[in-house]
């Protein structure tokens, strides 16, 4: 009956890396030429859940639409869902090669015109800047039964060059590799990750706005 089905649809369950019984969607591998830390620390795995600011507005593009992410070592995964339509293209697993996510180095956040991914490892942040459904659709109303993600083209990002990721400094390591880090986007569009080190100092390192000419990487220290 239509009541079953819209009870059907009222839910979702959200599975990790340890529960997923084969590969999800894609993987694409980041690799920037780095080498695995010697004595490198593990950490464990974690999730967590971003919505869109109008998730909650009846027939908008983003209606009753969020994103999960999950980590396991070196690699992130996410994937999009929405409880009104069929996403397709919506999972994406991130391999950082010789690299290992730290706790606290995802975050997710939305602009007028994108959404923005920022991830951090114990060598490396990333900033990945994927275009907003609402640029994806521009029908005010949305009524269709499949869309495509925002991770649809994903695979055709550069991941490896500057407007995506940067090596983080090795002034950080003169106080140990990083074990936690915290990162936003400040409202001039700058992405800011700041990395603890178990001596207990705190680096900030900043990627400046994307469509600022010359990127490069900032860093501030904290201590």
């Amino acid at each position: 009956s239509d009541k079953m089905a819209a009870l059907e649809r009222s839910f979702i369950e959200i599975c990790g890396f340890e529960r997923d019984g084969g590969r999800r969607g894609r993987e694409v591998a980041v690799d920037l030429g780095v080498s695995p830390l010697p004595g490198g620390l593990k950490f464990a795995d974690s999730a967590g859940a971003f919505h869109y600011e109008e998730s909650g507005k009846l027939l908008s593009v983003t209606s009753n639409r969020f994103i999960h992410w999950s980590t396991s070592g070196d690699s992130v995964q996410l994937v999009e869902q929405s409880l009104d339509t069929n996403l397709l293209n919506n999972s994406v697993k991130l391999k950082f090669n010789h690299c290992t996510v730290l706790p606290g180095g995802v975050s997710i956040q939305e602009t007028l015109n994108n959404v923005v991914i920022l991830i951090c490892t114990n060598q490396s942040v990333h900033r990945l800047l994927l275009p907003h459904p609402t640029r994806m659709y521009r029908s005010e109303l949305v009524t269709e039964l499949h869309m495509q993600s925002i991770f649809t083209d994903v695979g055709k990002l550069s991941l490896q060059d500057s407007a995506h990721s940067a090596v983080i400094p090795s002034q950080v390591g003169q106080t140990g590799s990083p074990h936690r880090c915290s990162c936003w986007i400040s409202y001039q569009g700058e992405a800011h990750y700041a990395l603890a080190s178990p001596a207990g100092g705190i680096m900030v390192v900043t990627l400046p706005p994307h469509d600022t000419p010359g990127k490069r990487l900032e860093t501030i220290y904290w201590l």
